[in-house]
């Protein structure tokens, strides 16, 4: 009994604290890029790596307020609207002009 409370709890561990980022549709992407922050959820454009976009999703514990679970979400650009695309890029680009700025 006590063996396989440890299995348990070990794969329940190594299941969630996975940091390998997460493939979400093309649609799925362009609303949690929408929803922004909620007082529950956070989605934050993180930028664009090998023709991948990629959202930092923060979520409130249920359990703990105080604690809060992060995932990396990505899309591949070729399911993303053009549009939104362009607006992705302004915005990485604007952010990148910014830290230049600051330096």
């Amino acid at each position: 009994m006590k063996t396989l409370l440890i299995i348990t709890i070990a794969a329940v561990v190594l299941v969630g604290c996975s940091s390998e980022p997460k493939q979400v549709s093309g649609a799925a992407f362009q609303e949690y890029h929408r929803l922004g922050v909620s007082p529950m959820h956070i989605y934050e454009y993180i930028g664009e790596k090998n023709g991948k976009f990629y959202l930092r999703h923060k979520s409130m514990s249920l359990i703990n307020q105080r604690k809060w679970n992060e995932e990396t979400l990505y899309a591949e650009g070729s399911e993303l609207n053009p549009t939104f695309l362009e607006q992705l890029r302004k915005q990485s680009k604007q952010f990148v002009e910014q830290k230049a700025e600051e330096k």
